[in-house]
């Protein structure tokens, strides 16, 4: 069967009340909000769906703020406005580079060495409930062959690199939303008081956005964990920095500016509330939330030393955790948070391997674009067969041989994921040749059409 596209021509203005007829509850996320209209309770696909190109961004259209009302937009996948993002990333860069991440560690941490990084980590408070890791090691690369890994741009290779790095302990993840560079300059002044003014200010290099990950349960009768953050990435430019060695040594502790040579760069992820989140999550009641995190990844060029040839970076992993008061329900405790940013911060040493891999795909081509491109497309066709879990409820899910046909989980032909029987539905589909099929859908790719990239569907 070959594969079918779901790029169309736009229909007349005529035609778009019977589309938006047929779309019913889908449509919300295609329409803008003033057109939006009454429309019935199943919803269908339809042609007239526009898609997202493979190498684009995933997530969904972003609004600037909220309507004149005051309410959120029904397309809206985030409950809070795009300056209060840019507010919340710009403070969460603040406090990041106060902290220890730019500073030779103490040597009053807990050190350990894995395949050359070095993981240290300590407990901090009154009652040891706060938590900082920091983990730090040198990759043979370029800085721009670190971004697609650290900050893949499309679902698909979020949930393949991140498959990479943990393994069967990522389940999914989503890229609920996107901050537009067009509200960058829009932020109001007055937050800007008393406030470093450089710190506060986002560029056009810059990036922010909402994403969720789930990982499977650390401990054992327990649930698996959800962790709704805003990432913030931004290129930094920085001269060569010195090497670092694992006895905590180094020649310099700072690093000297220079604006000719934009090198390097920066991803600061602080956690937000499930509840600011509309789409893109674990259903409540199966996962328990990270919360209280504050993590960067720091990446930086290191300078030409005898008998190393080639370029070569520093990468730096450091997450702090404090602890909530009165913590609400539903929040992970401080032991689930902890091993869960031990894990993390384990997972980078397998970043020179999955450079390695990448360099050794990218070979035969030349131009630095196709890149990202050909690996993107080769984890689409492999690690997304495959998940032992629902990627919409994190059930786990059983072997075809001893599913009934009642209970039996089907692949999403959007995602290419499996999901539950609970969470999966067969949606009537009007291809463009104007012949009309069925499609399995799961319910976060229903939560989220009209945003991810459909070219490699297969109606069957």
């Amino acid at each position: 069967m070959p594969h079918l596209s779901f790029l169309s021509c736009r229909k007349e203005n005529n035609d778009r009340n019977g589309d938006r007829e047929v779309l019913g509850d889908l449509g919300e996320s295609c329409w803008h909000p003033n057109m939006m209209e009454p429309s019935r309770s199943r919803p269908h696909l339809t042609s007239s769906m526009r898609t997202v190109p493979a190498d684009k961004p995933s997530p969904a259209v972003s609004l600037e703020g909220f309507e004149s009302d005051g309410h959120v937009p029904l397309s809206r996948k985030v409950c809070v406005s795009d300056a209060e993002l840019i507010h919340r990333a710009c403070t969460a860069s603040q406090e990041s580079r106060r902290g220890r991440l730019l500073r030779v560690p103490s040597v009053m941490w807990d050190c350990k060495e894995i395949s050359g990084f070095a993981l240290l980590s300590r407990r901090m408070g009154t009652g040891g409930e706060d938590f900082e890791v920091l983990t730090t090691g040198e990759v043979a690369c370029e800085p721009y062959e670190l971004e697609p890994l650290l900050r893949p741009l499309t679902e698909s290779e979020y949930n393949a690199v991140a498959r990479d790095f943990l393994g069967d302990q990522f389940i999914y993840g989503s890229i609920v939303h996107e901050v537009q560079r067009r509200a960058f300059d829009k932020t109001d002044d007055s937050e800007d008081k008393g406030k470093d003014s450089e710190d506060f200010t986002l560029y056009t290099e810059d990036h922010v956005a909402v994403r969720t990950a789930c990982f499977a349960r650390s401990r054992r009768f327990s649930r698996n964990e959800e962790w709704c953050y805003l990432e913030h990435f931004r290129p930094r430019s920085v001269a060569p920095a010195t090497s670092f060695t694992t006895t905590g040594s180094s020649d310099s502790s700072t690093s000297s500016v220079n604006i000719d040579e934009p090198t390097g760069f920066s991803i600061v992820m602080t956690s937000m509330p499930e509840s600011e989140l509309t789409a893109g999550k674990m259903k409540k009641e199966r996962v328990t939330q990270l919360h209280g995190i504050t993590a960067t990844y720091l990446v930086e060029p290191l300078a030409q030393t005898v008998g190393r040839r080639g370029p070569r970076v520093r990468v730096s992993f450091h997450a702090t955790f404090t602890a909530t008061k009165n913590m609400p329900e539903g929040y992970a405790d401080s032991q689930t948070v902890r091993s869960r940013l031990m894990s993390l911060a384990r997972s980078l040493h397998q970043l020179p391997d999955l450079v390695q891999q990448r360099q050794q795909q990218a070979s035969q081509y030349s131009l630095r674009c196709s890149y990202s491109n050909p690996s993107g497309q080769e984890y689409r066709d492999t690690q997304e067969a495959s998940n032992s879990r629902c990627v919409a409820c994190t059930k786990r899910l059983r072997m075809k041989l001893l599913d009934t046909p009642t209970r039996r989980s089907k692949r999403c032909q959007i995602c290419m994921y499996r999901a539950c029987a609970s969470c999966w539905s067969k949606e009537s589909v009007e291809t463009f040749t104007g012949h009309s099929t069925s499609m399995v859908v799961c319910r976060r790719c229903h939560e989220n059409f009209g945003s991810s990239d459909y070219s490699h569907i297969q109606l069957t």
